[in-house]
């Protein structure tokens, strides 16, 4: 069709009101109602996404399709509908489907109802196959699996969300079945939800099972209020098992608190629980609290200290910075660094003191500096610029990274411009840490000398005429039982044998050594290189031209990490000032000829925010580059700058999909009434990938002429192949409106923010 036939066929369709979803449904019934098996899944679907009243009635002749994946896409639709009248054909399904999957869809359904008349069946279900309920009989064959099992565990869940108590019984006799599945972790939180009877039975397995089912009864007993669930957890302050009684903490601590049964575990013998009281319930049982500070163990303290952090007017002893100021100074690091996060709470005016002595030390452990670094940066004040500043060298890389992030954001709360932010831009340029002078050449290792070893002839000959010479092994037989021929026989010696290429390379495979490839968590960077890079990366954060000018001169430096930092900065600072300097923007375009592909990318993607029409031709060209991660962000980029014109649309025949769903976004994003029809045609072509994609593109953009194309294909007999994602996408136009912003591109084009 010619472009001119498009646009009039378009401009009719727009014209028109936009289809009902009544009609849209009914249009989705004839198709579950007389199309082939893979079209009727897909309106199943389609029908359960629109969620209209309309739907039911096809839904629940999908039920009885002689196709058990439309029978089980029908009930998933009919559980996504929560119409309760569904409630007796699903009961039906339960029982007389074989399938397993209808069965357990069937079976949440009627859970989420409150039907309570499938009581009876899933407690049979519970027990084993039931005669009276079909099953089928050749899926275990077929699969290994049987699905009795997940239906089992199904029907209890099931029964819990009824509230049906007679089913108690049933489902202890299941858990205890020695030869059944293991039904604990299901069992005992639906025995939880069942009352007194359900309490009971658990208090039972409690006093009979092991530390696993005790812990596992307690943990289900979580929000249960009765007297019944109380006294088990109350017994499980005292089980001899750690675990258990963790799980009782947790329980109770969850609801209250500050529970007086909960005293006895803030002395408790196990370190791990003391810890655990503290941090669950320390806040409102401060007395307990207070003599924990000075526990034996470690992991205690800090949780203590981890606790004052947030909650500094806890403790109200007199020589309690004085307690913290000596945990920082001699304890381990992992004490220390817990103590200086509370004593940069309690105390902000000596912590701030002993945090810049202790900088200054590089005899403390990393993690001890960076506590100190975080607790600076929180309190600010005069020489905590200048401590950050001289961390910048430092030879630890995470004290670099902590240091610089810190600076950042000092040097983004004051005015600019400022010493925080002079220093991170000679920081940038190179000029703070300055480059170490060459090493001298190493001494060079003294040769070894080479020791051949040889063999003379006549040492050979003897050792062949020697009698007591072992023979050597003539079969492979002979080589692994390393014996010598039987009886004394001579055997004759065998042809070579000749070794295929496979033979070859297993040989050589065995011969090497494999080794584990170890990779460090913290790259090994010299200072000196490390510093202009992570200011790179981090000055991204301040909105400022001066900052995006000293950037640009990062760009086209000759260390690629660096370079590439700042081109994700500037489109970070792009961003947030709404454009950039003219000269930066000169720059970047500079850089696009580079053969880096990612800095391209970087560069391209900073580009795209400038809110210029400088790089509108360089990024034309830039379409024609034969990497589709740059095709693909070029199209991005004009799109955000209004510039990505009409041929952009021949993208979305590209062999890449990320390019193609980028051009169609392009396209939506301009939102010309003749796009539609090229959209929709889109979003059938390669087997419907990006159907659900577009569908949202439409929603956002003319819905109605959307809805009218895509139902005339849905009903084409001779577009049969393209019927799938044609259902697919008009689920996505008529389905919840969530479904389109969860799209960035709709979402704009809806909000009508776009340039036209």
């Amino acid at each position: 069709m010619s472009i001119a036939g498009t646009q009039a066929r378009t401009a009719d369709i727009v014209s028109d009101s936009t289809v009902t979803t009544d009609e849209v449904c009914q249009i989705l019934a004839d198709v579950l109602r007389d199309g082939i098996d893979i079209h009727r899944c897909a309106a199943a679907q389609a029908l359960g996404c629109l969620g209209d009243a309309a739907a039911f009635e096809p839904l629940l002749a999908g039920l009885l399709d002689e196709d058990e994946d439309v029978r089980y896409d029908a009930a998933e639709a009919l559980y996504r509908l929560n119409d309760r009248r569904a409630a007796v054909p699903l009961l039906e399904s339960l029982i007389g489907d074989p399938n397993s999957n209808v069965k357990s869809t069937a079976i949440g359904a009627l859970a989420r109802f409150g039907h309570v008349e499938v009581a009876d069946w899933l407690r049979r279900i519970i027990r084993g196959r039931a005669d009276d309920i079909v099953w089928d009989q050749e899926a275990f064959y077929d699969g290994g699996w049987d699905d009795w099992l997940d239906l089992q565990v199904g029907a209890i869940e099931a029964l819990a969300e009824l509230g049906v108590a007679a089913a108690v019984p049933d489902i202890v006799d299941a858990i205890r079945l020695e030869d059944g599945q293991d039904l604990t972790a299901v069992g005992f939180k639906a025995l939880a939800r069942l009352g007194e009877p359900g309490i009971e039975a658990l208090a039972q397995f409690f006093e009979d099972g092991d530390n696993r089912w005790r812990r596992r009864i307690v943990s289900a007993l979580r929000g249960v209020d009765s007297r019944g669930a109380a006294d088990i957890v109350t017994r499980a302050l005292s089980d001899t098992a750690t675990d258990v009684r963790l799980a009782a903490l947790s329980c109770i601590a969850e609801r209250t608190p500050g529970d007086k049964r909960l005293a006895t575990l803030f002395n408790d013998p196990t370190p791990e629980i003391r810890a655990e009281a503290v941090r669950l319930c320390g806040a409102e049982q401060a007395a307990l609290v207070n003599g924990l500070l000075n526990d034996k163990v470690a992991i205690v303290q800090i949780a203590v200290l981890d606790l004052l952090a947030t909650r500094p007017q806890l403790l109200e002893a007199e020589t309690l910075a004085d307690q913290l100021r000596a945990k920082f100074r001699v304890g381990p690091p992992e004490l220390a660094s817990a103590a200086a996060r509370a004593l940069a709470a309690v105390a902000p005016e000596i912590a701030r003191d002993e945090f810049l002595a202790g900088l200054a030390n590089d005899k403390l452990s990393s993690m001890v500096r960076l506590a100190a670094i975080d607790g600076l940066a929180k309190m600010g004040g005069d020489g905590v610029g200048q401590a950050l500043i001289n961390l910048l060298g430092d030879g630890e890389r995470q004290i670099r990274v902590q240091a610089t992030a810190k600076l950042v954001g000092m040097a983004a709360q004051g005015e600019w411009p400022n010493a925080h932010g002079e220093a991170l831009l000679a920081a940038l340029r190179g000029e703070l840490v300055p480059t170490p002078d060459e090493p001298d050449e190493p001494d060079e290792p003294e040769a070894v000398e080479d020791v051949e070893t040889t063999v003379s002839d006549s040492t050979v000959e003897e050792a062949e005429n020697d009698p007591s010479t072992p023979a050597f092994p003539t079969s492979t037989l002979e080589a692994i039982s390393a014996s010598g021929p039987a009886n004394g026989e001579v055997l004759e010696a065998q042809e070579d044998v000749r070794l295929t290429d496979e033979d070859i390379e297993f040989l050589n495979l065995s011969s090497k050594r494999l080794r584990k490839r170890v990779v460090p968590l913290t790259p090994a960077v010299a200072a000196h290189e490390d510093v202009p890079r992570l200011a790179a990366r981090f000055l991204g954060d301040i909105a400022n031209e001066d900052v995006a000018v000293a950037l640009a001169g990062a760009l086209v430096g000759s260390d690629r990490e660096a370079s590439m930092n700042a081109a994700d900065s500037l489109s970070r600072i792009g961003e947030r000032l709404g454009s950039l300097p003219v000269q930066v923007i000169d720059t970047m375009i500079g850089r696009l000829v580079t053969s880096d592909r990612d800095l391209r990318v970087h560069t391209i993607r900073a580009l795209g925010v400038a809110q210029s029409q400088r790089p509108v031709m360089p990024l034309i060209n830039c379409l024609a580059d034969q990497d589709s991660f740059v095709r693909k962000e070029a199209i991005v980029a004009l799109a955000r700058l209004g510039a990505a014109g009409t041929n952009i649309a021949r993208f979305m025949a590209d062999p890449d999909p990320s390019v193609r769903l980028a051009a169609a976004e392009a396209v939506a994003i301009q939102g010309a009434p003749e796009a539609v029809e090229g959209l929709v045609e889109f979003a059938l072509a390669f087997e419907g990938y990006h159907c659900r994609e577009v569908g949202c593109l439409l929603r956002a953009m003319y819905p109605a002429a959307a809805s009218h194309r895509l139902i005339e294909i849905v009903k084409d007999p001779d577009r049969l192949r393209v019927r799938q994602p044609a259902i697919q996408a008009l689920s996505e136009l008529y389905g919840p409106a969530t479904a389109a912003h969860e799209n960035p591109t709709a979402q704009q084009a809806s909000n009508g923010s776009v340039r036209q």
